[in-house]
C-alpha cells in the first residue's frame, strides 16, 4: 500500500497534511455537453481536438456495418446530442467515450479555472468505476496539466476500442433486434447477501445446464446491494420465473453496450488486442503512473510501472474482476489512518452513492480529519472572467462597432409597420414596356411591383476623390456601398494606423452583390472608359480599400439570396483566422434591369400582385424584389473594448452550408438547416432553448416558408426538450439589412411587428391541434381491403361521433399494415365516409406496395460432408475481420469446456492427421458463422437461410434465432456425446445417388 510521510514535522506545506482524492464515477454528470465551453481554456481545446481526431482515426478501421452508423461529425462533443448513434447498435461504446470525454474536459476546465487545486498530479489520489477508470488513468499518467490533453485522447480512445470489442462479443451471446428498444444487460439487486446470490445462480446453472458462457453472475457488490449481470434474455427469464430473485428489490441498470466484468468470457488476450501500444499517444511521450489509482477489485492501488502496464491493468478488471467498491473504501480509510492527514478533500463529477459511502465511511472512521466534497462540475457553469482573454482569434467574440444602410422607405419602415413596395418607379425602366401579366409575351415581366430606395444615383463625388465623369458611368451599388462604408467607419470612431487594431495592412472588405444590373443594362447602352471599373461589380469592395487605402483583402461574393449574410460569414471566418484585425462587410442590391423580374417571374419566384412579401402568409405566391445596402465595421471584441469602441453586438458563431438534398436548387432543406443551426450553436456554445429571436429566410412561398420553419422547430423548439411559457421563441425575416435591424432591436428593446400575414398563417405550417388526420385501412387481397373498408363505413354509421384523432391513431400507429393499402386524409366523419365510398369503386385500380432495394440473398450451409481440413485457410490468414470472429467463436468455446478448434484451420497438422469429432465439427460451424459475419461486414445479409445437418446451426444462428454461444455449446456437446456414445470406426455414413424407395427395394 502507498505510504505518505511528511519531510519534516513543522514546516511542510500544508498540503503535505492535506490528501487529495478524485473520483470518476461510471455515471454521466451531466448530459449536455454543449455547455462546454474551450474558448477560453487552451487545454480543454487541446484535449477535445486530440480526442476527436483519436475516434476518428478509430472510426476509419472499423467494418463497413459498423462504420456506416457513425454520422459525419466535427468534434465529439456533437455526439452528445445525436439520439440515433446513442441509442444505436454502438451505443455502449459511444457512451463510454462521451463519459471519459466529460469527465477529463471537466477535469481540465475546473484544473484550469482554480490552478491551485488539483494541478499537483503526482501528489493526487484516484479512484473511479467502470469507464471511470480510464479517465482516472489518464490524470494518473499527466505529470502536468499540459499532459492531460494527451493521456485523455488516449483514454477516449480505448474506450471506443473497448465499447466495440464488447459488442463484438456480446453480440455472439445474445444478438440485439435492432427493431426494439435495447435490453440490458445487467441488474442490481438491494439489501440482499452476495453469497447467496451466487449459491442461488449456482444451483440455477446446475439444474438447467446453462453454457458456461451464457450464465448469470455477480459482477458487482456493495455494502447494500449485488449487481447481477449476463444475456438479457435469460436476465429477464431469471427475473420472471425464480422466485427468489422475483421476489427481491430489483432495478434494471442502463447497460446496453453488452457484458463487463466477466472472467469466464474475456483474458488476457481481450485486454491486449485493445490497448495497441503503437496508438498510443502516451507511449510516443513516455508517460509513467504518478498518482496512484485504487483498484475496485482490491483494496490496494494498480502496481503498473509503465503506461502500458497500467492501461492494461484497467481495461482487464474493466472485462475480467468483480466491482467491489467497500474494498476501495477500505483502501482510501486505511490510507488516511496511516499518515498524517489533517483534512481529506474529495473531488467528484456530481453526487452519486459511491461517493456518500466514501464519505460517511471516511467521517465514521477518522475523527482526526476533516472530510469535505467538491463538485468538479460547477465548471460547466462558470463564466468567464470578462478580463480574460481568448487563447487565440479562432477563439474569439466579434464586436460590432458600426453600421450605416439605406432601405426602401427610410430607415424607420419597419418600427412603423409599413409595406412600401410599390410600382416599379420610371428612374428603373419602363414598367409599360416590360409588363404582361397575360404572360404571352417573351421577356415580359408579370408583376410591376417591387421595394425602391429613392433617389439611388444620389453622390459626392468630389468628397471620395471621384471625377463627375466617372460618377456619373459608376453603378450606384458602388456609390452606395463607399457611401455607407465611410459612414459605418465614422460610426465606430474609426482613425486608420491609430491603435493595434486598425493598421492599414490588417484591413479589409467583404460584400455580397448577386446582381449586375447596371453594367448589363446602363452602361451596356455606351460602354465607355469606365465600363469595367465603374461597371464590373466585383471592384465594388475594391473602391473602399482604394479610398481608405486599405491593404487588407478585398472580396466580392455572390451567393444569391444569401449574398450578404455569406459576406458577413466569411468576414467572420477571416477574423477568426487571424487574415484581418478589422472588416468593413454587407450586402447591396438595386435594381434596374427588367430582365431580372422577367426570368424569376418565369420561374414562379415573384408575387405578382401588390404587397411585399406575404411571409408565412397561407395566400403567399412569391417574393417581393427590393433595394437595400448595409455596411457594418467589425473587429475582434478584445480588439474593440482595448480601443475604448461603441460596441453595437457581439456575433459568437457563424457557418454556412448548402442544402444538397433539397428537391430542387432553388428550394430549403430543412434538415441540412437545423443541422447548420446547430453546428453554429455548439460554436458560440449556445443552447438552444436560450434562444429568443431568429432570423429567417421568409422566402414568401409556400414550399420554401414550410421547410424553414421545420428547420427552425427542430432545433429551437423540439419534442424532446420542451420550451416552458416563459420562454416564447420569435422570428423574422432576415437578410444582411435583418442583423442591422437586430442591433436596433437590441437598442431599442422592442420587436417591431411582422407584416407579412395579409390574412392567416401558412396553413403548411404544424399547429396543434391539428385539424386534419390520416386514415389507414389495409388487407394483404383486394377483397379484404374492400371487406374492411365496408366495415368501417357500417362502424362510422353507427358510431357518427368518432372521433378522428382517435381513428387515425388506431388505423395507423397500433396497426400492422399489409400491401394493399387505402389512406385517406380528413378532418370530419362525413367527408371520410365519402372517400371510404369512393374508395370502395377503386379498390381494383389500387397496386400492392411492392418491395424495393437490393435482390433478396440467401445463404446455405453445408454439413460435413463439404468440409476438409485447413478450410478458408487463406481467409484465415490474410483477412483480419474473419480471423477475429474465428478467435472470438474460439474463446466462447473455451468459455464453455471445449478444446480449441483452430488447430484444424490453420494448417498446424498434416492432412492425414484425425482431429477429434468435437474439433472438426467446431470448426465448421464457427467457420460458418464467422463467414456469415464477414459477409456482413461486407454489407451483405441473407434474407433467407437454409441449412444441412451441422449446417443448421450455423443457420439458425445466422437467422437469429440462437445465439452464437448457444450454437458452440449445442455443436460442442452433440459432439462430445458422439465420442462418449460411439466407438471410433465404427460407424460411417455413405451418400447414395437413389431415392429411399429404391434403396428400401435394393
Amino acid at each position: 500500500m502507498l505510504i505518505f510521510t511528511p519531510t519534516t514535522t513543522s514546516d511542510s506545506d500544508l498540503d503535505s497534511r492535506k490528501m487529495k482524492l478524485v473520483y470518476f464515477s461510471n455515471e454521466f454528470p451531466r448530459d449536455d455537453l454543449q455547455n462546454f465551453n474551450d474558448k477560453h481554456h487552451s487545454h480543454l481545446a487541446q484535449f477535445i481536438c486530440e480526442a476527436t481526431w483519436a475516434i476518428k482515426e478509430e472510426a476509419r478501421n472499423l467494418p463497413t456495418e459498423l462504420k456506416k452508423l457513425i454520422p459525419p461529425f466535427k468534434t465529439l462533443v456533437s455526439w452528445s446530442e445525436n439520439t440515433e448513434i446513442r441509442e444505436g447498435l454502438i451505443c455502449g461504446a459511444v457512451d463510454g467515450v462521451l463519459l471519459v470525454v466529460v469527465q477529463i474536459a471537466t477535469y481540465i476546465g475546473y484544473a484550469e479555472n482554480s490552478p491551485e487545486e488539483l494541478t499537483d498530479f503526482p501528489n493526487l489520489n484516484l479512484a473511479g468505476l467502470g469507464i471511470g477508470l480510464l479517465a482516472s488513468t489518464a490524470v494518473s499518467l499527466s505529470s502536468t496539466l499540459a499532459d492531460l490533453p494527451l493521456a485523455g485522447a488516449d483514454a477516449v480512445r480505448l474506450a471506443f476500442r473497448l465499447g466495440i470489442h464488447v459488442l463484438d462479443v456480446s453480440e455472439n451471446l445474445e444478438a440485439r433486434d435492432l427493431s426494439e428498444s435495447p435490453d440490458t444487460w445487467a441488474y442490481v439487486v438491494h439489501n440482499i447477501d452476495p453469497d447467496i446470490v451466487r449459491k442461488e445462480l449456482d444451483t440455477l446453472y446446475l439444474r438447467d445446464e446453462i453454457p458456461g458462457t451464457g450464465k448469470i453472475f455477480v459482477s458487482a457488490v456493495s455494502r447494500t446491494s449485488v449487481t447481477v449481470s449476463g444475456p438479457p434474455a435469460r436476465l429477464k427469464a431469471l427475473f420472471n420465473k425464480s422466485d427468489f430473485f422475483r421476489e427481491s428489490t430489483f432495478i434494471a441498470l442502463p447497460v446496453y453496450g453488452g457484458l463487463c466484468h466477466a472472467p469466464h468470457i474475456y483474458d488476457m488476450h481481450d485486454t491486449q488486442s485493445i490497448v495497441d501500444q503503437n496508438s498510443l499517444l502516451t507511449v510516443r511521450t513516455k508517460s509513467w503512473p504518478g498518482a496512484p489509482i485504487y483498484s475496485t477489485s482490491t483494496s490496494v492501488t494498480y502496481p503498473a510501472k509503465k503506461d502500458t502496464e497500467l492501461f492494461e491493468s484497467v481495461i482487464s478488471e474493466i472485462l475480467t474482476q468483480a466491482i467491489y467498491w467497500d474494498r476501495v473504501i477500505s483502501g482510501v480509510v486505511e490510507r488516511v489512518k496511516t499518515t498524517v492527514t489533517s483534512e481529506v478533500a474529495l473531488y467528484s463529477f456530481g453526487n452519486s452513492i459511491p461517493l456518500n459511502d466514501l464519505n460517511s465511511a471516511l467521517k465514521s472512521s477518522i475523527t482526526h480529519s476533516n472530510v469535505s466534497i467538491s463538485n468538479l462540475t460547477t465548471f460547466v457553469t462558470q463564466v468567464a472572467p470578462k478580463d480574460t482573454t481568448p487563447r487565440s482569434t479562432s477563439q474569439s467574440k466579434l464586436a460590432i462597432v458600426g453600421m450605416s444602410c439605406r432601405l426602401p422607405g427610410g430607415a424607420t419602415n419597419t418600427e412603423k409597420g409599413l409595406d412600401v413596395s410599390r410600382k416599379i418607379p420610371a428612374d428603373r425602366f419602363d414598367i409599360e414596356t416590360h409588363y404582361d401579366p397575360a404572360e404571352k409575351e417573351l421577356n415580359k415581366t408579370m408583376t410591376q411591383y417591387g421595394c425602391f430606395i429613392g433617389e439611388p444615383g444620389l453622390f459626392d463625388a468630389p468628397f471620395f476623390n471621384i471625377s463627375p465623369r466617372e460618377s456619373q458611368v459608376t453603378d450606384s451599388q458602388m456609390r452606395l456601398v463607399l457611401i455607407t462604408a465611410y459612414e459605418a467607419l465614422e460610426r465606430a470612431g474609426y482613425i486608420g494606423n491609430c491603435t493595434a487594431s486598425t493598421q492599414l495592412q490588417r484591413i479589409g472588405t467583404f460584400y455580397g452583390q448577386a446582381a449586375d444590373d447596371y453594367r448589363e443594362i446602363n452602361q451596356g447602352q455606351e460602354v465607355s472608359t469606365y465600363y469595367i471599373p465603374g461597371g464590373c461589380g466585383v471592384l465594388g469592395p475594391g473602391r473602399i480599400n482604394y479610398f481608405f487605402k486599405f491593404a487588407g483583402p478585398s472580396y466580392s461574393i455572390d451567393t444569391a439570396c444569401s449574398s450578404g449574410l455569406a459576406a458577413i460569414e466569411v468576414t467572420c471566418q477571416a477574423l477568426w483566422n487571424g487574415e484581418v484585425d478589422t472588416a468593413v462587410t454587407g450586402g447591396v442590391n438595386v435594381l434596374t434591369n427588367p430582365d431580372g423580374f422577367s426570368g424569376l417571374c418565369n420561374g414562379h419566384f415573384l408575387t405578382k400582385g401588390y404587397n411585399a412579401c406575404k411571409t408565412w402568409d397561407t395566400t403567399t405566391d412569391g417574393y417581393c424584389r427590393a433595394d437595400g445596402i448595409g455596411s457594418l465595421a467589425i473587429k475582434r471584441l478584445e480588439d474593440a473594448e482595448a480601443d475604448n469602441d461603441n460596441i453595437l453586438g457581439v456575433i459568437l458563431g457563424a457557418g454556412t452550408n448548402h442544402s444538397a438534398e433539397a428537391v430542387s436548387i432553388t428550394h430549403p432543406h430543412a434538415g441540412h438547416q437545423a443541422y447548420l443551426s446547430r453546428q453554429v450553436l455548439r460554436q458560440a456554445g449556445v443552447d438552444p432553448l436560450d434562444v429568443s429571436y431568429i432570423e429567417i429566410h421568409g422566402t414568401g412561398i409556400q414550399a420554401g416558408d414550410h421547410e424553414e420553419m421545420q428547420g427552425i422547430m427542430d432545433v429551437y423548439a423540439p419534442l424532446t426538450r420542451r420550451r416552458s411559457k416563459d420562454q416564447p421563441l420569435k422570428y423574422w425575416r432576415r437578410k444582411s439589412k435583418s442583423l442591422i435591424k437586430v442591433l436596433l432591436m437590441l437598442q431599442k428593446n422592442a420587436v417591431p411587428p411582422h407584416i407579412g400575414i395579409k390574412t392567416e398563417i401558412n396553413p403548411k405550417f404544424e399547429i396543434d391541434p391539428r385539424k386534419t388526420h390520416i386514415i389507414a385501412i389495409s388487407a394483404k387481397v383486394k377483397t379484404s381491403l374492400t371487406g374492411n373498408i365496408d366495415r368501417l363505413i357500417g362502424y362510422l354509421d353507427s358510431h357518427p361521433n368518432t372521433n378522428s384523432a382517435d381513428l387515425s391513431y388506431t388505423t395507423t400507429a397500433r396497426r400492422y399494415h399489409h400491401t394493399h393499402r387505402v389512406a385517406i386524409a380528413t378532418s370530419d366523419v362525413a367527408h371520410l365516409k365519402r372517400q371510404l365510398s369512393s374508395s370502395l369503386d377503386k379498390v381494383d385500380l389500387i397496386n400492392p406496395v411492392g418491395m424495393s432495394g437490393p435482390p433478396l440473398v440467401a445463404f446455405s450451409f453445408t454439413g460435413q460432408g463439404a468440409s476438409y481440413k485447413s478450410m478458408s485457410l487463406e481467409l484465415y490468414r490474410g483477412v483480419p475481420t474473419f480471423r477475429k470472429h474465428i478467435q472470438y467463436l474460439e474463446s466462447l468455446g473455451q468459455g464453455q469446456g471445449f478444446p480449441s478448434f483452430i488447430a484444424a484451420l490453420d494448417a498446424s497438422y498434416p492432412n492425414e492427421h484425425a482431429h477429434s469429432a468435437v474439433i472438426t465439427q467446431l470448426a465448421l460451424v464457427c467457420t460458418e458463422i464467422a463467414l456469415a459475419k464477414h459477409w456482413a461486414t461486407l454489407g451483405v445479409k441473407p434474407d433467407v437461410v437454409l441449412g444441412h445437418s451441422l449446417g443448421e446451426y450455423a443457420a439458425i444462428h445466422t437467422a437469429g434465432v440462437i445465439t452464437a454461444s448457444d450454437a458452440i455449446f449445442m455443436v460442442g456437446r452433440r459432439a462430445q456425446m458422439l465420442e462418449e456414445k460411439c466407438k471410433v470406426g465404427s460407424y460411417i455414413m455413405m451418400a447414395v445417388r437413389a431415392s429411399v424407395a429404391e434403396i428400401v427395394e435394393s
